[in-house]
């Protein structure tokens, strides 16, 4: 093949893909199938289509507008052009008649600020099945789950966010992302570190602030989740700045260990001279201790879920609502917030709530 003309080589390249990636669906395809034991076919535009033959009944539009009517018995999933994070849910028609209360809606970060929090609320079986497909031990740990851009996350990441584990920095990062976008959508302009960036500024002190965007001084807020091991076994703590108001918060599930609140010393000194290249004015700080409703960490590897949930707090502004034997089914709401937002493998859209 290469001997032959650039056309045709191109050609035979194009080829081969295309057949690989033909192959490819049609395993995850069958595999999908399987795992819910019902009739799913790729329509013209790649989406994921559930068919029903046996019912005679209309489809019902269960998108966040009125109910109306569509010609066809299918369910249908996809994303709007116009809000990419809005996703349209169309399915038959059951014996019960579709309200809010019957319909699964999307997981999204926006429920966070309602009163009843998301991770206790009934889930939809298809969600249950979901899960468990994903977090199934006996599977492949390297099997591709999540797959959209640069973001790429396998069943292990999943593994160690899922279920109780120390959770993988990149699937952290991937969750980080999930909680800009939602300030996005509230009006809010913050700025998230990568988990590895942080982790090497011990190493490399003086590349700090580089990285930083030029409007730091202006953003609502900045997060630096940072890995510490220096009380002990690796630890994920995380500061927050809030550069309007010059106040940083140094978040430490185990603050009730550390007669400072913070666990790592040598961070705040780091976190100290990234808000002086911020804003050269005085700062206030405040630790786990000036919050008495803070949840701490008693127990277990869960440092890294208590990171996130502490940063999507102060992101939205209304304290801290959730408890630690809330964990391990947060850890389970993560997992269906990346696989809903995200596609499988760059085709499989896994908005699979419907009747």
């Amino acid at each position: 093949m290469n001997m032959a003309l650039p056309s045709t080589h191109v050609f035979l390249m194009r080829n081969i893909i295309h057949h690989y990636n033909v192959r490819k669906n049609e395993k995850r395809l069958h595999d999908i199938k399987k795992e819910f034991n019902t009739n799913i076919h790729m329509n013209d535009h790649s989406q994921i289509v559930l068919e029903n033959p046996s019912s005679t009944e209309k489809c019902m539009d269960m998108s966040l507008g009125p109910l109306t009517a569509l010609p066809e018995n299918i369910v249908t999933l996809q994303t709007t052009a116009a809000s990419p994070g809005i996703t349209s849910v169309t399915s038959p028609l059951s014996s019960v008649p579709i309200t809010e209360k019957t319909a699964c809606e999307p997981t999204t970060l926006l429920n966070f600020l309602e009163p009843t929090k998301p991770w206790e609320r009934d889930w939809h079986p298809l969600q249950e099945k979901l899960l468990d497909y994903v977090l199934d031990r006996n599977r492949p740990g390297s099997e591709i789950i999540v797959k959209e851009g640069q973001v790429c996350l396998i069943r292990e990441e999943f593994w160690s966010l899922g279920l109780l584990r120390d959770m993988d920095s990149h699937i952290g990062n991937a969750c980080m992302k999930l909680i800009c976008e939602m300030a996005r959508q509230i009006g809010k302009d913050i700025y998230i570190e990568d988990f590895y960036v942080v982790s090497v500024w011990k190493e490399t002190p003086n590349n700090i602030v580089n990285g930083l965007p030029e409007d730091a001084d202006l953003k609502d807020l900045l997060a630096f989740p940072a890995w510490t091991n220096a009380n002990g076994p690796d630890h994920l703590v995380v500061c927050i700045m809030m550069p309007l108001r010059r106040e940083m918060v140094f978040l430490d599930s185990l603050y009730a260990e550390h007669e400072s609140g913070f666990g790592d010393e040598e961070y705040r000194a780091i976190f100290r001279k990234i808000s002086y290249q911020v804003d050269h004015g005085t700062w206030s700080e405040k630790t786990g201790y000036d919050f008495p409703a803070l949840p701490r960490q008693t127990r277990g590897n869960d440092c890294g879920v208590f990171v996130l949930m502490y940063t999507l707090s102060m992101v939205c502004g209304i304290g801290f609502q959730l408890q630690e034997m809330d964990i391990p089914i947060i850890r389970q709401w993560w997992c269906l917030l990346l696989m809903e937002q995200f596609q499988i493998d760059g085709y499989v859209s896994n908005y699979l709530f419907f009747l």
